[in-house]
């Protein structure tokens, strides 16, 4: 409206210049139509268009914030229990390590106790030979004095021929004695020496085990450094392919009726079961097998059900 006034009154001013300077010729007026006028502002369609574009724009942005931001709490997370899992691997390892250096001690002191033990054998065998090779001399002996009692008559013999023979039973029946003890001693040393053999195969099988488990362990640290972790089970310690057993005791009151007295550890084979290591108690009269006992408070009973199938604590 405000160009369209102003151009209106350009033309009355220019069609009224020809009077004032007094022309002879007639003033023309030559009308012209007025040029289209420009609004300067946007249609009000346009306008809500636009608003309604941007409002849509607004809205898309705050819900990919909002997804970004949820998609950054759970990598977050998932770094978390990647950090958790990377530390109780780490203490396993640590664990597993002493086990071994634990079990590589015994390995030698048992190694150790074999070796004495076989020597001792060896020394009560040297010294079987020797009683059986004087027991055979003694026998000769008594034969050859049978023969000649046999040629005497009952009423010829001497004070010191009945004297002899007599020395020579009483010599008879010590070697005797110490032959049936020497040949308890000896079996004996075997039981002993069987035992400790079993504990140093089983010690060698709990070794290798603990050495695979440990060689996954650092397997499963490796991976987990380059890819995010996933919850795995506890690894156990037994092994399906281990070398079966047919002298160990199912429980410790097989063992008690075998003659063990002191309280420790030993290896056990129940039914249907692989062998493996318990505490014993002895003290009652009867073989107690320990599942469970807590002394002190420093063990957290707190545990997964996987611990409790395999075993935690100090057998001790």
């Amino acid at each position: 409206m405000r160009i369209t006034a102003v151009t209106i009154y350009f033309f009355l001013v220019v069609a009224s210049v020809p009077v004032f300077c007094n022309t002879s010729e007639p003033p023309v007026f030559h009308l012209e139509a007025p040029p289209e006028s420009r609004s300067l502002f946007a249609p009000l369609d346009d306008v809500r268009l636009l608003s309604n574009g941007l409002l849509q724009l607004g809205q898309s942005m705050r819900e990919f914030m909002q997804k970004t931001k949820g998609q950054i709490n759970t990598i977050f997370q998932k770094l978390n229990i990647f950090d958790r899992s990377f530390i109780q691997l780490s203490t396993l390892a640590g664990e597993i390590k002493e086990g071994e250096e634990e079990l590589k001690q015994t390995t030698v002191v048992l190694n150790t106790h074999n070796e004495e033990i076989k020597e001792l054998s060896e020394k009560i065998s040297s010294k079987m030979e020797s009683i059986l090779q004087e027991k055979n001399q003694l026998l000769n002996k008594v034969n050859s004095l049978e023969e000649k009692l046999s040629r005497l008559s009952v009423g010829l013999f001497t004070i010191t021929q009945v004297a002899e023979i007599n020395s020579l039973r009483e010599v008879i029946q010590r070697q005797e004695q110490s032959i049936a003890n020497l040949l308890e001693a000896m079996v004996e040393q075997g039981r002993h020496l069987n035992h400790q053999t079993r504990k140093i195969k089983l010690l060698e099988e709990k070794l290798a085990a603990n050495t695979s488990a440990q060689e996954t362990f650092e397997k499963m640290a490796e991976i987990s450094k380059s890819a995010l972790p996933t919850p795995t089970p506890y690894l156990t310690s037994g092994n399906s392919s281990t070398t079966m057993m047919t002298d160990f005791p199912s429980d410790c009151s097989e063992l008690f009726d075998r003659g063990e007295r002191a309280n420790g550890i030993y290896a056990i084979k129940p039914n249907g079961s692989e062998p493996f290591m318990a505490f014993c108690d002895m003290s009652r009269g009867h073989g107690a097998t320990v599942i469970q006992q807590r002394r002190d408070g420093s063990i957290n009973f707190d545990e997964p059900w996987e611990k409790y199938e395999n075993g935690f604590g100090d057998l001790q």
